[in-house]
């Protein structure tokens, strides 16, 4: 059996075990590490990063949880999507900020390699997050929704680190640029923020519905 062949295989909850579970934990060590640089250099930018990649782990943990809680229940499920939702609004508005602090972009050129290797990524991460999201919509899968979201609030950011490497590759240094830096940042982050409003309000609504549904039970008995 091909490595392909296992992967076609998989359930779409093992699969996202298996892809998530390592960035999960990349999140949780770049926000450790970047909380510990931050401090040590007195550099409140770098501690608001680490926040932001440590929502980002909690929120993928939050999705782990949830699949082995409610078993495929959407009655339960809706409260973990919910909550996901309010993590990823959260973790936006810290990449809001950190953006906004980071209004300069970076300095100097990243090289051609750098650069193609930065649009891969974000080119990677767009695709893969935009085609998960449609396929769980699809299947009615509420959890994988939710990562889902969480994966293109990621692909949001690499996409602002791709712009901004183009545009150091090209000459473009201005942070007045549109696409270069922190205002970029600030505007991506901002529809984050607004997917992470979406999800609150959807899995509210849910949680009220199937709420009220065995309240009716209850009263039936």
């Amino acid at each position: 059996m091909t490595l392909f062949e296992y992967y076609g295989e998989l359930s779409p909850y093992e699969r996202a075990k298996l892809t998530s579970t390592p960035s999960m934990l990349f999140n949780f060590a770049a926000a450790a590490f970047k909380f510990a640089l931050g401090l040590s250099s007195s550099v409140a930018a770098l501690c608001i990063s680490g926040l932001y990649s440590f929502f980002c782990g909690a929120s993928k943990r939050i999705y782990f949880r949830g699949m082995t809680a409610s078993m495929g229940d959407e009655s339960r499920e809706c409260g973990y999507y919910l909550l996901i939702g309010v993590v990823l609004t959260v973790s936006s508005a810290v990449y809001c900020i950190y953006m906004y602090f980071w209004s300069e972009g970076a300095s100097g050129s990243p090289g051609a390699y750098a650069t193609a290797a930065a649009c891969g990524i974000a080119l990677f991460e767009l695709v893969a997050s935009v085609s998960g999201l449609v396929r769980a919509r699809r299947d009615g899968d509420l959890l994988m929704e939710g990562l889902r979201f969480v994966n293109l609030a990621a692909a949001f950011a690499a996409i602002v680190t791709a712009a901004t490497a183009v545009c150091a590759s090209v000459g473009f240094e201005d942070p007045r640029f549109p696409v270069y830096g922190g205002r970029f940042g600030v505007i991506m982050g901002g529809v984050s923020v607004l997917t992470g409003i979406y999800m609150i309000v959807k899995g509210s609504c849910l949680v009220r519905r199937y709420a009220a549904r065995e309240r009716v039970r209850i009263i039936e008995r």
